[in-house]
């Protein structure tokens, strides 16, 4: 890592000195060396954190791109506010304060280092920033199949498919005539399997209508759009509960929402009619004031021949003082309920705009827990599978010639795709390891699991930013959409 960050550095060096070097013989003389310094101690700081801080795998032996979900440790020198961990999103962009948004996958950790550079010289004017990347925490890998605990495990470098297994508790053991357990142990091993896959299986159902209801929320639907599988489950108290909770929810809160637009509406209604009224007692006002004007005029002229005294014309004088003083209050008057109507209206796109934004956190957040749970019921579905298959195949005769299969499924890109593997392949941040035992006849089909539903803007970090692009004030705002 030091020999990359020295050349990194000194790349980062050289293209700021030739990009300023126009205007380098103007600044002070004392300048380039303090910050020369000032960048040497700050190198050796980050050297010594990287080398006491606790070992992750070495993304870069890996050539490792960052991929959604990673868990990163970003480090900038001179901002402490912006260094720390950092989740990478479904849309594959960490957030970091200050800088805003970066696009992380698909990037390895040294190109994503010069992309934070360049935005933080940006955005924040920084000069020569030494950034450092470090993956702590990789996609997980799963291991399914004929092993004795099927599940998710967390990365580690270099791990073959071998050692995977051996993460799962290797492989499952079975004896000739007895198979490894007796049919008790595995009927009692189906009944725990499928209970906990019902459990799964009804948050799973929970978690997809809360995401259908949030959607409806965001798209501002009259109706929740629940999946059909859903629908169809509704003989089920516990789903039609379900359903009834999330609708409950959602008619609540619309309701809410248009009856606050409906009040400020109203008062914006009552402001307009002040103004009106204003406008109209103005117009007199300043009819009033012609008026006095011409009769100052007229008793003016009278009053240079003699034939008015002067105290009326100080009289006609003073009234028009009076009234040119009210028609003042009045544009006052005006002004003030004016920015009374706007501020109303602020409040009405700020209100909208905050629901918006909690809206599409909570999206975000469900989603995450939609795919969590999927992984979770494909694999406790896994088990339920096999140890049925154990049940009903549960001969002695079939335990001979015990063969086993391995595949990969690994997303290439452009969808998952199984490959062959054996004990010495290399396992990747997110593969799904499947180890299969064949007993001289095929492998029975898996049960399907319907994947997560698909959705535009699924993390909605991207709803997010054209939410907060689209809001403004005026006569018409409206809760900005996707």
């Amino acid at each position: 890592m030091q020999n990359r960050l020295a050349f990194h550095v000194s790349n980062q060096r050289r293209t700021n000195r030739d990009s300023r070097s126009a205007g380098a013989t103007r600044a002070d003389p004392m300048t380039a060396p303090r910050q020369r310094l000032h960048q040497f101690l700050v190198g050796i700081i980050f050297f010594t954190l990287a080398a006491l801080s606790p070992k992750a795998p070495t993304a870069q032996s890996l050539d490792y791109k960052v991929s959604i979900g990673d868990l990163l440790r970003i480090a900038v020198s001179d901002r402490q506010e912006i260094s720390g961990e950092y989740r990478v999103g479904l849309a594959g962009n960490v957030a970091l304060p200050l800088i805003g948004r970066v696009s992380a996958a698909g990037l390895r950790p040294s190109e994503l280092e010069s992309a934070i550079v360049g935005k933080a010289e940006e955005v924040l004017r920084l000069i020569e920033p030494l950034v450092v990347v470090e993956v702590l925490e990789y996609q997980p890998l799963y291991v399914l199949g004929d092993v004795n605990n099927p599940g998710k495990y967390p990365y580690t470098s270099r791990i073959k498919v071998l050692q995977a297994i051996a993460l799962a508790g290797g492989r499952r053991q079975l004896e000739p005539g007895q198979g490894g357990r007796s049919v008790t142990d595995l009927i009692i091993r189906l009944t725990e399997a499928q209970r906990d896959a019902g459990v799964l299986s009804l948050q799973y159902t929970a978690a997809r209508g809360r995401a259908a209801r949030l959607r409806a929320e965001r798209d501002d639907l009259e109706t929740i759009g629940f999946p059909d599988d859903i629908l169809r489950g509704d003989k089920d108290q516990r789903i039609a509960d379900l359903i009834a909770v999330e609708r409950g929810i959602f008619n609540s809160r619309r309701q809410a929402l248009s009856d606050m637009t409906d009040i400020q509406a109203r008062l914006i209604e009552q402001f307009d009619a002040e103004v009106t009224a204003l406008h109209a007692q103005s117009a007199a006002t300043s009819q009033a004031l012609a008026l006095l004007d011409e009769e100052i005029s007229l008793v003016g002229n009278l009053q240079a021949k003699g034939l008015a005294p002067k105290t009326q014309l100080l009289e006609i004088k003073r009234s028009r003082f009076l009234a040119s003083i009210e028609q003042r209050d009045i544009e006052v008057a005006v002004t003030g309920v004016q920015r009374a109507i706007t501020e109303t209206r602020i409040s009405i796109a700020e209100e909208r705009n905050r629901v918006m934004d909690e809206v599409l956190l909570s999206l975000e957040e469900t989603n995450l827990e939609v795919s969590e749970l999927h992984a979770r019921l494909t694999a406790a579905l896994e088990i339920v599978r096999q140890v049925r298959e154990a049940v009903a195949v549960f001969r002695p005769d079939l335990v001979e010639d015990v063969v086993t299969s391995i595949t990969v499924l690994r997303d290439q890109g452009a969808g998952l795709e199984t490959l062959e593997a054996d004990e010495s392949t290399e396992v990747l941040p997110g593969d799904v390891v499947r180890v299969e035992r064949m007993t001289g006849v095929e492998a029975w089909p898996a049960i399907p699991v319907e994947a997560p539903p698909e959705n535009t803007h699924s993390d909605g970090s991207e709803a997010r930013e054209q939410n907060t692009a689209n809001r403004g004030v005026g006569d018409n705002a409206k809760p900005p959409l996707e």
